[in-house]
Order: C-alpha cells, then sequence, then structure tokens
C-alpha cells in the first residue's frame, strides 16, 4: 500500500532536521569548550585586574602555563632564550675578530690576514643561521601563545550570551571577531619581541661591560692637589654616553607609548 505523498517527508524538511541536528551538535562541543576553560575564564577574567595594560596582558599569556599547551610554550620559550644568548656571543666574537684583524695588517702577516678572513665568514653564516632560527622559534611562540589566548578571549566572548547581547546594545559593534583576532595578534607579537628584545639588552649589557671592564684599566683624575682613581674608566663613559641617550630617546618617544596603548 502505498503512503499518500502528503505524509511522505519532503526533502527540504529532511535537510533542515540534519541542520537542526548539526547544530545542536556544535553546540553541545561548544558547551563543553566552554566549561573546559572556565577556571581560566573565571580566573582572568571574571574580575577587573588593577595595574598597567601590559600587566594584565602577561597574566593573561601566562595562564597557558595550566593548560596542556603549556610544555610546548616552555620548550620554545627555552629555544628562544638559548638563541638569543648565542646572537650576543656571536656579536662579541665579531668585536673581538676586530682587533685580531687590526693585529694582523698591523703585523702585516698575510697567513694572518687570510686566517681573520675565514674566521670572519664563519662568523657571519653563524649569525645569519642564528637569525633565522630566533625569527622561527619566535613566530612559533608567537602561535602558540595566540591560539591560547584566542581560546580565553573567544570563550569569554561567548560565554552568557554576550555576543547576542552586544547586536542588542547601542554604539556601533561591526567585526567584532576581527577586531578580537587582530588584538590577540597584536599583543602575541609584542610581548615575544619585547621580552626577547630585554633579555637580549641585558645579556650584551652584562657581558660588553666585562669586556671594557677588563680592557679599559684604571684611570687617574686629579682635582687641584687632590686625585682618585677611576677603575674601568671606559664603562662610565659608556654608561654615561647610554644614559643621554636613552633620556632623550624616552622623552621624544614617550607620547608614542601611550598612543599605542589607547590603539
Amino acid at each position: 500500500m502505498t503512503m499518500p505523498s502528503s505524509a511522505a517527508p519532503s526533502r527540504e524538511v529532511t535537510l533542515l532536521i540534519g541542520a537542526a541536528g548539526m547544530l545542536f551538535h556544535d553546540l553541545a562541543n561548544l558547551r563543553q569548550q566552554l566549561a573546559e576553560n572556565a577556571a581560566i575564564r573565571a580566573r582572568f577574567l571574571g574580575r577587573l585586574h588593577p595595574g598597567p595594560a601590559a600587566v594584565r596582558m602577561l597574566r593573561l599569556l601566562g595562564a597557558i602555563l595550566a593548560t596542556p599547551a603549556r610544555w610546548k610554550a616552555l620548550m620554545l620559550g627555552g629555544l628562544v632564550g638559548t638563541v638569543t644568548v648565542a646572537e650576543v656571543l656571536v656579536v662579541l666574537r665579531l668585536a673581538t675578530w676586530n682587533a685580531d684583524f687590526f693585529n694582523a695588517l698591523e703585523a702585516k702577516s698575510f697567513a694572518s690576514l687570510v686566517n681573520q678572513i675565514w674566521v670572519l665568514l664563519a662568523i657571519v653564516t653563524g649569525m645569519m643561521a642564528l637569525q633565522g632560527l630566533s625569527l622561527q622559534t619566535k613566530m612559533q611562540l608567537q602561535m602558540v601563545l595566540r591560539g591560547h589566548l584566542t581560546r580565553i578571549v573567544r570563550d569569554a566572548w561567548m560565554s552568557e550570551g554576550r555576543y547576542y547581547r552586544l547586536r542588542m546594545s547601542t554604539g556601533e559593534h561591526d567585526n567584532e571577531d576581527g577586531r578580537l583576532t587582530e588584538d590577540v595578534r597584536v599583543v602575541c607579537e609584542m610581548v615575544v619581541e619585547f621580552l626577547v628584545s630585554l633579555l637580549y639588552a641585558f645579556i650584551q649589557l652584562a657581558l660588553f661591560v666585562g669586556v671594557l671592564w677588563l680592557h679599559s684599566g684604571p684611570l687617574t683624575i686629579a682635582v687641584g692637589e687632590a686625585s682618585f682613581t677611576l677603575p674601568g674608566h671606559m664603562v662610565w663613559v659608556a654608561l654615561g654616553y647610554a644614559a643621554i641617550g636613552a633620556a632623550i630617546i624616552t622623552l621624544v618617544g614617550h607620547p608614542l607609548v601611550r598612543a599605542t596603548d589607547r590603539r
């Protein structure tokens, strides 16, 4: 016996039922992901943290240590630090190479000059390899941190119907997902670049201060009948020169910091 055509489910109804099932399945997965990150969200986004924006960003990024991605982040962070130390050592070797090169010229030794040329090629090759490795590891670390921060921000945006209530509020609220993505990218890139640059500067400061201290020697300064000896005098000259330059740069560039924070 043939069922009447009116009782048979149409193709559109079947597709609608299938789409509804997929939607419920996606909502269930989303609810599960929100629940998994609830602890992190409650800890780092549940209340407004005082202090500068940089501190709040570091707290958000530091939350990766409570996730399964912490080992990958720690491994990449350690590799970035090791490569940074190696880069400073290569720069220090280049500085000592200058002395060896001019000593070879002063001695008029062709064999020593050729040897220093090979040493320079090795230094340049090593520097290029380290810079390439540093760029690759920094980008991988930024990607890991970006994925972590994206999940936190996405969960906060999707929870409690914020994405829906935002549509009902007044003001311009277009392309929220794109804005969140761009903010996360900028934060991760700037934090990694800043911390690596800071580490590079501190290591370079320590090594070159040590080199200047050992090679500059004491300087005796006479003022009238009194005199005093300044040990490692080139260290103090270099620090004074750097302090003057840093003061000028800070005075000129400080407004740019506030402009970047506002953006």
